[in-house]
């Protein structure tokens, strides 16, 4: 979940989080395992965080990203599970701040607006996951292709210099993007490609430069 705290709450927040240690994970360390139990909540400093599973052919399945302002694991925070459902891996390297969930609870029944920040927030991200779901459930791979990129340049995307286009942040390959989706390398690559001609999409130092507009119309033809 990434919290969006307004500039009023900010310093506040802030000076909470200052309290608690951050550390340092190199892209690839794990930083929680699957079926752990663990002993503080992570919010995400810098960087990103995968979320992801393994599944019985031993293939590699992300769930989601986490990044700036992100906090996990949210189940176990509000002890609806005890134990981790996912294993959460440094995808770059990233700074995290740990600190007891009890510190985290109760700074929210301090703060109820702070909470209510918390809240919509959550809503937000539940809003995104539903349309990452929906492009899961095309049976085309070009439109799982498709709706997969807009989700992302939801969560992930920046404008792209004075254009109308979107840097999609999060510095995905091929096979980041196929794993993410279900769906084989080559046939994503193949479906990218297509995007690239058309000029839907552009390759640039390991980041995306997507034509909202463009995938939009493609969705509707």
């Amino acid at each position: 979940m990434k919290l969006f705290i307004n500039t009023i709450h900010r310093d506040q927040w802030q000076k909470f989080l200052r309290k608690f240690p951050v550390h340092v994970y190199k892209k690839g360390e794990i930083v929680l395992l699957y079926d752990e139990i663990p002993t503080a909540l992570r919010i995400v400093k810098s960087g990103y965080v995968k979320v992801y599973n393994i599944n019985s052919h031993g293939e590699e399945r992300p769930v989601s990203f986490d990044y700036a302002t992100d906090i996990f694991p949210l189940g176990w925070i509000f002890g609806k599970i005890e134990k981790t459902q996912y294993f959460y891996e440094a995808f770059t390297d990233c700074e995290l701040y740990e600190l007891p969930r009890k510190d985290f609870l109760l700074y929210l029944k301090l703060h109820p607006k702070i909470a209510y920040e918390m809240y919509a927030s959550l809503a937000s991200k539940v809003v995104s996951l539903q349309a990452r779901i929906y492009a899961l459930e095309q049976s085309r791979a070009s439109e799982k292709v498709i709706r997969t990129l807009l989700y992302l340049c939801e969560r992930f995307g920046v404008p792209y210099r004075r254009t109308n286009k979107t840097t999609l942040k999060l510095p995905l390959t091929q096979q980041d993007i196929a794993n993410f989706i279900g769906i084989t390398r080559e046939t994503t690559s193949h479906e990218l490609k297509k995007l690239e001609k058309i000029k839907a999409i552009k390759l640039t130092r390991k980041h995306y430069v997507v034509n909202i507009e463009k995938l939009n119309e493609l969705l509707t033809t």
